[in-house]
């Protein structure tokens, strides 16, 4: 069961527009941004004192940069819009999709747009088995395990605050926003990228809006997938 915010919840970005400021303090209230951060500051501290940065540091970095459009692509797509599938009279599904379907069906609801601890938890974990086995030093492995803190707590920020109503001057972070937005009040099937859209643009996703329909199920990914209306419980 996923538990969702009240009508009258903090979780929810009401009243008069947000400032940045008022964002950042309701984003550090959520467990996942402490263990982000947390995690930024310990791989921080391996990563200094595992020597000098080099140039091979500097390629592990941009690689990461490069990957995390198609990441978020392939995620939003294939796990995040998941079919139900039945196998042997068993459905496979995730926890993930269902968790996503109900931030479709409310996007207001800061609290579901985050990623679920227990998933957060888990794959940190993963990196962190995971990369000093496939780095051969020990200051790229810290430097991997940094870019994994960096580009999560980036992501989780980002996508937090498009679903406040924060309102950016900046115009590439109103575009950010825009695709996103679009993404959850036009058609679900574009802009699936969130921090970057790269894979939109090559993946053939990334459409001008007034060439796109809109579309009845944008607020009904259960619908669209084939899946069953999500529990939830309100808190």
């Amino acid at each position: 069961m996923i538990q969702v915010s009240a009508a009258n919840s903090p979780w929810r970005a009401q009243g008069p527009a947000w400032t940045w400021g008022h964002a950042a303090a309701r984003f550090v209230r959520h467990h996942n941004a402490w263990i982000l951060l947390g995690a930024l500051a310990v791989t921080a501290v391996g990563r200094a004192s595992a020597g000098a940065i080099g140039w091979a540091d500097l390629v592990v970095a941009a690689a990461f940069v490069a990957f995390q459009p198609f990441q978020e692509w392939l995620i939003h797509v294939y796990i995040l819009h998941w079919r139900p599938r039945r196998v042997g009279g068993i459905t496979i599904d995730f926890e993930l999709a269902r968790r996503h379907r109900h931030h479709h069906t409310d996007p207001g609801d800061l609290r579901v747009g985050f990623m679920p601890t227990q998933t957060l938890v888990l794959a940190g974990l993963g990196h962190a088995l995971a990369w000093p086995l496939l780095m051969p030093t020990d200051s790229l492995a810290w430097t991997a395990l940094l870019m994994v803190a960096t580009v999560g707590l980036v992501y989780e920020w980002t996508h937090f605050v498009i679903h406040t109503s924060v309102v950016p001057r900046n115009a590439w972070v109103q575009r950010v926003f825009r695709y996103h937005r679009l993404h959850h009040f036009k058609n679900e099937n574009y802009w699936m990228g969130v921090t970057m859209h790269l894979g939109d643009r090559l993946l053939g996703t990334l459409a001008d809006q007034r060439a796109v329909p809109a579309s009845p199920t944008a607020r009904d990914l259960a619908k669209a997938v084939g899946a069953a209306p999500t529990e939830v419980r309100v808190a």
